[in-house]
């Protein structure tokens, strides 16, 4: 009996010690608490399109995260420890409030925040492509748009565009309807200037065209931009390009207009005389090889009397650049086969600019500004073919063909059996050029 007794109380102690260690473990072992999934500052709108930044944290250290607008995913990216700072376009949705959710894809918690779109108004000009002003004469498309629009409501559009200081003349395209477009809450409509502006529009003078979007029936424009007309297709050229010139509004009949191009010193460097036809002249320039780089002034003067004056002069200043283009020449010999370590040597007539060796591909590379070049190939320092001329104003691979064979000599007897063991003494002459 006491043996039982004995037994029941280590049992019971060794209990009490189990259930105490616990606690003590429980209560002393340190916590680490993990950084929950919030999204930390967000603005509370804007508009399709806009930037949003999102500044925010998840559970998971470097864990994988996504942004979803409206359950659209936005951002795909990774934390830094558990810092997420990122950026997103709103994209199209209709005037309205809508969630922003930072989603942590390991611990699969998420954080939301309210956002509201606003409804945007825009318009702008589209001028013909690869120019990048309209010159005189030209149209342009007119495009206004609304974006956050609301679902069910027919949105239109006074369109107004004002000619430049001094003049000032405002041209109206009014009741335009916007028509809805498959994003949603995108309104548009396009329409074009001059010619849907009244008889009178015009884009007879250089300068800046300021567009606006309901400027009638606000107190103030809903939008506003602008387009400019001047005498040239650019206002920035390099050596090689074509400056086409156009000029309008000239009323007299087959008036004469002189052309020039003046540089920066004052000297005219080009001059032509043009009749206008239907009130327009135009011309061209070739610019060339070796144009100084800088400003030069386009000028439009009636040469005929009386002759057209009018209240804003054709002037424009457009500028000739500095640039480098890719040039590639591709080394081949007699056979057509790509040649590799051969010297290619680029010239500005008696001045060295540059070299390059073939590579394995049989191809010498170079970065040159718009110039015409002649190219030197030399073969274990002797010069094995050139390039007299080759004009580089754009990305270019011209091929160089070098004076280089493969020679077999096949030694037979007389009963065309071939012979082995035959010693071959070639001979040769020809001029060394030490290496540059």
């Amino acid at each position: 009996m006491f043996a039982t007794l004995l037994k029941k109380e280590v049992t019971a102690f060794f209990i009490i010690f189990l259930v105490t260690s616990t606690l003590l473990v429980t209560l002393f072992t340190p916590r680490v608490a993990a950084s929950p999934t919030t999204i930390v500052s967000i603005k509370p709108s804007g508009y399709v399109a806009e930037t949003v930044q999102v500044n925010g944290t998840i559970d998971t250290v470097n864990g994988e995260y996504n942004i979803f607008f409206d359950e659209e995913l936005v951002v795909n990216g990774t934390a830094s420890q558990n810092a997420v700072n990122t950026t997103f376009l709103i994209p199209h949705r209709h005037k309205g409030s809508y969630t922003i959710r930072l989603y942590d894809v390991k611990a699969n918690n998420s954080a939301s925040k309210d956002f509201t779109v606003e409804t945007g108004y825009h318009i702008n000009a589209i001028i013909p492509p690869e120019q990048t002003q309209l010159m005189e004469g030209q149209s342009a498309t007119i495009r206004v748009s609304v974006t956050g629009g609301e679902e069910n409501k027919s949105y239109w559009a006074n369109s107004t565009v004002k000619l430049p200081e001094p003049v000032n003349t405002i041209y109206i395209n009014s009741s335009l309807q916007l028509v809805r477009t498959t994003h949603p809450g995108e309104y548009v409509a396009e329409s074009v200037y001059p010619r849907d502006f009244g008889s009178g529009a015009h884009t007879n003078y250089v300068g800046n065209y300021t567009l606006a979007f309901n400027a009638t029936a606000q107190p103030h424009a809903l939008a506003e931009g602008f387009f400019i007309v001047g005498l040239t297709n650019a206002t920035e050229y390099h050596r090689f390009d074509t400056v086409a010139i156009q000029g309008a509004g000239y009323t007299q009949p087959d008036e004469g207009v002189w052309i020039n191009i003046i540089n920066s010193t004052g000297g005219i460097i080009f001059s032509k005389n043009v009749n206008a036809t239907g009130g327009i002249v135009t011309a061209s320039w070739v610019i060339p090889w070796n144009a100084t780089y800088g400003r030069y002034n386009v000028t439009l003067t009636s040469s005929t009397s009386p002759g057209t004056v009018k209240p804003i002069n054709d002037t424009q200043i457009f500028n000739i650049a500095f640039v480098v283009f890719p040039c590639q020449i591709h080394v081949k010999n007699l056979d057509n086969e790509s040649v590799s370590n051969v010297k290619v040597e680029v010239w500005n007539g008696t001045q060295f600019i540059t070299d390059d060796l073939s590579d394995k591909a049989g191809m010498a590379t170079f970065s040159l500004e718009a110039y015409t070049y002649s190219f030197k190939a030399f073969f274990k320092h002797v010069e094995v073919g050139n390039i007299p001329a080759l004009n580089v104003g754009r990305n270019i691979t011209q091929t160089l063909g070098c004076q280089l064979a493969n020679i077999k000599l096949l030694i037979k007897d007389e009963t065309e059996n071939p012979l082995p063991f035959i010693a071959i003494d070639v001979q040769y002459n020809y001029t060394r050029r030490e290496w540059r």
